[in-house]
C-alpha cells in the first residue's frame, strides 16, 4: 500500500514534460499553417482562405483574411473534436450547427466567382523555413530560473 502511495506522490511532482513539448509543436504547426494560407493568398489571389489543423481527434477551423497589401490576418472559427468510436458517433448531431456554421463561412468569405476575382497584387515573400524555424525555437532552456521572473503568489 505504501509503494501505491509513494509512486502517486512522485507521479504528482514531475514535471509534464510530453505535454509541453506536444503544445510547441502545435504552435509550430500553426506557424507552419499560417505560412502554407499566406501562400495560397499569393497563389489564388483571394482575399480569405480557410484552414483546418487537425490534432489527434480535434480540428481547428481558421479563416484567413487579407487586410492591406502587407497585413494577414488569422483567426480561430471553430474547434470541434470528433468521435473516436461508434459509440460517440451520435455526438455528432449536436456539432452539426457549428459545422453548418463552418459551411456557410467557407461557401460566403472564401468561394470566389470568376467575377469576383481581384487585380494581382504584387506581396512580400513568404518567411522561409530557416527563418520560421529560428523563430519558433526555444533558444534557452525553461528549466533555468528567470532573475527577472516577478511571483505574486
Amino acid at each position: 500500500m505504501e509503494r501505491l502511495v509513494s509512486a502517486d506522490a512522485s507521479l504528482s511532482r514531475r514535471r509534464p514534460d510530453e505535454s509541453i513539448a506536444l503544445t510547441v509543436g502545435i504552435n509550430v504547426d500553426l506557424v507552419h499553417l499560417g505560412a502554407f494560407g499566406k501562400n495560397a493568398f499569393d497563389t489564388y489571389n483571394n482575399q480569405n482562405v480557410m484552414a483546418i489543423q487537425a490534432v489527434g481527434m480535434n480540428m481547428t477551423f481558421y479563416i484567413m483574411q487579407r487586410t492591406t497589401e502587407e497585413l494577414y490576418t488569422m483567426f480561430e472559427l471553430e474547434h470541434i473534436r470528433c468521435p473516436s468510436s461508434t459509440d460517440e458517433m451520435t455526438m455528432m448531431f449536436g456539432l452539426m450547427d457549428k459545422v453548418m456554421d463552418i459551411v456557410q463561412i467557407f461557401r460566403t468569405y472564401c468561394v470566389t466567382s470568376p467575377e469576383q476575382t481581384s487585380v494581382v497584387e504584387v506581396s512580400k515573400e513568404t518567411l522561409k523555413y530557416p527563418i520560421l524555424w529560428a523563430m519558433t525555437t526555444a533558444t534557452v532552456s525553461c528549466k533555468r530560473k528567470n532573475p527577472h521572473e516577478h511571483t505574486h503568489f
